[in-house]
């Protein structure tokens, strides 16, 4: 994807997102809470509510993204999160938490809601002592590990230069400083738009996002893997065919893939799957998905006997 095509993707994908509002994001009052943990959506139903002014979140989805340990016993008896060096305890309908043996009292009590154990960001900030952040207008909550002051990272200096090279000249961006957490945020625009959009760029990892008209992130590397894969698989197909986000990033020989669901739609058979394809961060090498579950490089030939076989059920 040429530097202008991107610009432009990213200007068609913001404006509607922006009309009305000044440039800025904001998320429809009833949108469901998302929550982000280390960058990453997690993907589970009922992950997060408001309740008394405070955001609640789903306690065991949570801990097993942050690798946590969680105890449960029963409604009545206390709760145990164990992260680190930290444990935390609570009972549900008490605001007395207990962090490492000390006293922690909290504005919300842990309850259920949904049919879902959910805790107040609190118990993580104090408690398991991670970082949170609230983002109200995208209704995001984000929560992540405190990184160490000596961990790499970009700075936002080399971050906006990654942003620049890749909009190339005619762009004017600025910095509008950290936005949940782990994001660098820039707004740029140029003399022939009169409105402005948004580039975020992971500064742990350096890839770089756009915001969707639902006001999540769309990874820039991951619309050019999509628009390659298509490229590369479409003239072995034999009729047009659907390939769906995965959701997923796969470590592959220590290179970072994304994960895309290949299949047709039929009328005798509504859904023909026919492989998970994983295409590298930088769009360059590939591989897929046998029938026993296995990951292993693309082959023209695999992928021509899958699409058969899919066919053929």
């Amino acid at each position: 994807m040429n530097k202008r095509a991107i610009q432009m993707m990213l200007v068609l994908c913001l404006i509607l997102a922006s009309i009305g509002t000044g440039g800025h994001v904001h998320a429809d009052p009833t949108q469901t809470i998302k929550v982000m943990v280390n960058g990453d959506y997690l993907k589970q139903d009922k992950l997060a509510a408001m309740k008394n002014g405070r955001v609640m979140v789903a306690i065991n989805p949570v801990s097993v993204a942050l690798k946590a340990t969680l105890q449960f016993q029963s409604a009545k008896k206390p709760i145990k999160i164990k992260y680190g060096s930290n444990e935390v305890t609570f009972t549900l309908g008490q605001k007395t938490a207990y962090v490492n043996g000390k006293k922690l009292t909290l504005d919300v009590p842990p309850q259920t809601i949904n049919n879902t154990t959910m805790v107040p960001l609190q118990l993580l900030s104090k408690g398991l002592i991670v970082d949170t952040a609230w983002k109200e207008a995208w209704k995001v909550v984000a929560i992540e590990p405190k990184h160490a002051a000596s961990e790499i990272a970009l700075t936002e200096t080399e971050a906006l230069k990654k942003v620049k090279s890749l909009l190339g000249n005619g762009v004017t961006v600025k910095s509008k400083g950290t936005d949940l957490l782990r994001f660098y945020t820039f707004q740029g625009g140029t003399s022939e738009y009169e409105y402005d959009f948004f580039h975020y760029i992971d500064k742990y990892t350096g890839e770089i996002y756009s915001v969707t008209l639902d006001a999540s992130f769309e990874s820039l590397s991951k619309a050019e893997g999509l628009k390659v894969l298509d490229a590369k698989v479409r003239p072995l197909l034999t009729r047009e065919p659907n390939i769906e986000d995965g959701y997923e990033t796969k470590i592959i020989n220590g290179k970072k893939y994304y994960a895309f669901d290949v299949f047709f739609v039929g009328a005798s058979n509504p859904y023909y799957y026919v492989t998970t394809a994983y295409v590298s961060v930088d769009a360059k090498s590939f591989y897929m998905l046998t029938k026993d579950n296995k990951v292993v490089l693309f082959s023209d030939k695999l992928f021509v006997q899958f699409m058969n076989d899919a066919l053929k059920e």
